[in-house]
């Protein structure tokens, strides 16, 4: 289990620090992205610079195990060259510049062990340079180590320098130059065929000039047949079109995906750092302030005295001062209900994070079902139109044999016309649902993905109805209502802190300053007298024009709201609940009635396509037959699908069922 726990750390942290650079991300949000807790990290890595260096070690082999994958399937050492940077391309788009950066930056130690990673890797280039060059598809001329070395710093450079071109075009120019330039006459030929590979397997081909942007638009890598472009000699301009890997995932996948990647998430998890923040803002006041004080007074016109019938001007011209003052709260029961009050903010935060995490993780749910049943869907009438197909030709070869009417044909090809758009529509129902789940996941909207599994994954003897006795009415989890809950006792807070404004408070203050009185400027002759004060002031309030007491009602009116709020959620939650159950009752017994509904239909068929071969039955009873078997199986997967939504409504209004992926 701990080992298990471990990869799944180095692996999302690899994930993270090289997407975002490495002090962007902390042990906090790790943690966090996770669902785990922070010691279960510390548990397992001393500190953050050994996770970082067990996540570049786990790096260095998942792509040094990729390479060696891709030259011993390729077919020579020149495709093996081409198809290594063609797979390396999108894990390049995908390395920040800050991760290196950093790397270089504050842990040395680390980034060392990655450069002689690199130099590793040198070696195995040079090998398949050299058998590439023995097989005669590279200048004998040219010396494999330099070729290596020359690649190598070439990629650091396009990689590693800031410039102000794009990365595609600076890789494209860097493979057109360099590619081209080793190619023997063999070489160009393997190019060639490498190209016509790669256009067959995917069946399209797209002139590569125009296709440019968008390929860079979509992260893909512009394979090294670029090279093979129309050029001062006359050669042919050589399209390719290679599309991305395919994302396979499944549920827990998605759903991980989706709480790390959605903006939604993120800004909940921002907010929540900015409470905090707040809250510590508020403890500081009940630290001293201190300041530093200076003054500088001239005197226009000085005071005059008069005496005895005599007048003399008292005064300096100049009057100094400079010091220190700071005051400390010693008594402000304000000041304290607003520390309290910024505490349950920060909880209010926490659980408006987890209502979204909760919301998400049921919508991506709802999604990935909703993919499943669009396949299953469409399998279904992929089969039926299999059949009505293989309905068709037979009912032809009767027609052709005198054995049947030309009705019966004519019947036999509208059944698969009929099929036909409906066919089409479930394919563009599967797309639709897959681009929601796209949505959810914050996935680009051109990332081919494959969902796993089918409905019929999870066909199984325990899809039971539920009584509503057997729920926690008392709704303690559900997402709203734990908000809600929060927000009464923030209301609280508020009240008090209203009534908390009828207490006086008391306040310490010490001063310490140097003065001097002059009537000129010459400082070095000035002398400064300091003196130094301590006092206690007290402030009570005693008459504000009523406006706290217009204030103290505002709160208990927001607090009384609060408790209707309340008990009008939890009603509606309650009905929520209770049509969520009434829901997965129906399409528990929906399951039991379509199986068997789907079990009867397959044998009625077995029999009535017995029948027609022997012409004992028509093709009208045979088209039914089919219809009966189709409807059946579809009924069949959406009520499946039906059950999933319902008890996955449940989970989402009691708010217990996510534990693995949102924190309680």
């Amino acid at each position: 289990m701990e080992t298990s726990t471990k990869e799944r750390i180095i692996e999302h942290a690899a994930c993270q620090f090289l997407n975002n650079g490495i002090k962007n991300i902390t042990m906090d949000e790790l943690a966090e992205q996770l669902g785990m807790s922070k010691r279960t990290i510390y548990e397992l890595f001393q500190n953050k610079e050994e996770l970082i260096m067990e996540s570049l070690k786990y790096f260095v082999q998942k792509n040094s195990s990729k390479q060696k994958e891709i030259y011993k399937s390729a077919d020579n050492a020149f495709v093996a060259l081409l198809s290594l940077y063609n797979s390396n391309k999108e894990g390049f788009l995908r390395v920040n510049h800050r991760f290196i950066d950093d790397l270089k930056k504050y842990f040395p130690k680390i980034s060392k062990m990655h450069e002689d990673s690199k130099e590793k890797n040198g070696e195995f280039l040079t090998k398949i340079f050299d058998d590439a060059q023995k097989d005669g598809f590279i200048l004998k001329t040219l010396n494999p180590a330099i070729l290596s070395h020359l690649f190598s710093e070439q990629m650091a450079i396009v990689f590693e320098k800031s410039t102000k071109f794009q990365f595609m075009d600076l890789y494209e120019t860097m493979c057109v130059t360099f590619f081209r330039g080793i190619a023997t006459e063999k070489g160009l030929e393997a190019i060639k065929k490498y190209i016509k590979k790669i256009n067959k397997k995917n069946n399209k081909t797209q002139n590569l000039q125009m296709e440019t942007k968008g390929f860079i638009k979509r992260g893909l890598f512009i394979t090294t047949c670029l090279l093979l472009q129309t050029n001062a000699f006359g050669q042919d301009s050589l399209t390719v079109n290679v599309e991305p890997d395919t994302l396979n995932l499944d549920l827990s996948q998605a759903i991980t995906i989706a709480l790390d990647q959605n903006p939604t998430i993120r800004v909940a998890g921002m907010e929540i750092e900015k409470a905090n923040y707040a809250k510590k803002e508020s403890v500081a006041n009940l630290f001293p302030s201190i300041s530093a004080t200076a003054s500088y007074q001239r005197t226009i016109e000085k005071q005059t005295m008069s005496m005895a019938g005599q007048s003399m001007k008292i005064g300096s011209d100049n009057s100094w001062a400079a010091g220190f003052s700071a005051q400390l709260p010693l008594i402000n029961v304000p000041l304290w209900q607003s520390i309290k009050l910024t505490s349950e903010a920060v909880m209010e935060k926490v659980e408006k994070s987890r209502g979204s995490k909760i919301s998400q993780v049921s919508s991506v749910i709802s999604a990935y079902y909703a993919v499943l049943n669009a396949q299953d869907s469409y399998e279904v009438l992929q089969k039926s139109l299999n059949t009505a197909n293989e309905n068709l030709r037979i009912t032809k070869k009767r027609f052709e044999n005198g054995q049947t009417s030309e009705y019966d044909v004519i019947q036999a090809e509208v059944q698969v016309r009929n099929i036909q758009p409906t066919l089409l529509s479930c394919k563009n129902g599967i797309e639709l649902a897959k681009m929601q789940l796209r949505v959810l996941t914050n996935l680009p909207a051109d990332l081919p993905i494959e969902v796993k599994g089918k409905l019929s994954d999870y066909v199984n003897d325990d899809y039971r109805g539920m009584m509503m006795e057997e729920l926690d009415s008392s709704l303690v989890d559900n997402p709203n209502m734990r908000l809600l809950e929060v927000s009464t006792t923030l209301l609280e807070r508020q009240l008090k802190l209203q009534k908390a404004n009828w207490y006086p408070t008391l306040g310490a203050q010490f001063v310490y300053q140097w003065t001097s009185l002059n009537d000129d400027f010459k400082f070095a002759d000035y002398e400064w007298n300091p003196y130094s004060t301590l006092s206690l002031s007290l402030a009570w309030p005693i008459f504000q024009g009523g406006s706290r007491i217009y204030k103290q009602k505002q709160a208990q009116i927001a607090l009384d709201e609060m408790e209707y709020t309340k008990e009008d959620t939890r009603r509606k939650l309650l009905m929520q609940l209770e049509s969520c159950v009434d829901n997965l009752n129906v399409a528990a017994e929906n399951i039991r009635s379509t199986k068997e509904a789907m079990a009867l239909a397959e044998k009625a068929l077995s029999i009535t396509q017995k029948r027609y071969e022997v012409g004992a039955g028509s093709s009208l009873e045979l088209t039914s037959a089919e219809n009966a078997l189709t409807q059946s199986s579809l009924a069949y997967y959406q009520a499946i699908y039906n059950y999933i939504i319902a008890k996955n409504g449940v989970d989402e209004v009691l708010g217990n069922a996510y534990g693995q992926y949102v924190q309680q």
